[in-house]
């Protein structure tokens, strides 16, 4: 397989893959009250107004590597996966990290 039959692949099944989560998504996950219910945000206030010192890396860049024969296989058991009508919580995790991290490899 071809790095472009590769590149085909990952976007036919990424799109499978969102358009699956959207699926799964409750109705009111854009209502904004609806993420704060519960949650005490008073120390967030503190800690926002205390800037961290210069230079300090806040969000390092992730550098990732993929092996194509181990995406492809990757890919194809996610489209699989994607094909089945109903996926317990614990298959859709699953297939969630197969996605993001299947057949790659993060470089230090």
């Amino acid at each position: 397989m071809s790095t472009d039959d590769l590149d085909v692949l990952e976007r036919r099944v990424c799109e499978k893959w969102v358009a699956a989560a959207a699926a799964r998504m409750p109705a009111d996950a854009f209502d904004p009250s609806s993420w704060l219910d519960g949650i005490d945000m008073s120390a967030w206030d503190e800690a926002m107004k205390t800037p961290l010192p210069p230079g300090t890396p806040q969000f390092p860049r992730e550098q990732w590597a993929s092996y194509p024969a181990k995406r492809t296989v990757a890919l194809m058991i996610a489209d699989r996966l994607l094909d089945f009508e109903e996926l317990t919580d614990e298959q859709w995790m699953q297939l969630c990290l197969l996605m993001q991290y299947g057949g790659k490899t993060r470089l230090v």
